[in-house]
């Protein structure tokens, strides 16, 4: 199973359930910015990359990069 940036764990009505199943996974990949609880349940926890590291702006998640101003 793969998470990315997200916690099933508190999107859910029955989190009991929902870490029951994350730890019967064969394995399970979590990417994210910040260590959320599902990542403990995780075989394998992948950085991602902060918004300080993108060349552009994202106003919108399917808008493309508002590019950054250059210093005058």
């Amino acid at each position: 199973a793969y998470v990315s940036s997200g916690n099933p764990l508190i999107g859910s009505a029955n989190t009991n359930k929902v870490a029951a199943a994350l730890k019967k996974l064969e394995f399970f990949v979590y990417t994210g910015l910040v260590m959320e609880e599902a990542a403990f349940y995780a075989d394998v926890i992948l950085p991602v990359a902060s918004g300080l590291e993108f060349e552009g702006v994202y106003m919108l998640r399917d808008a493309p990069p508002i590019p950054r101003q250059s210093h005058v």
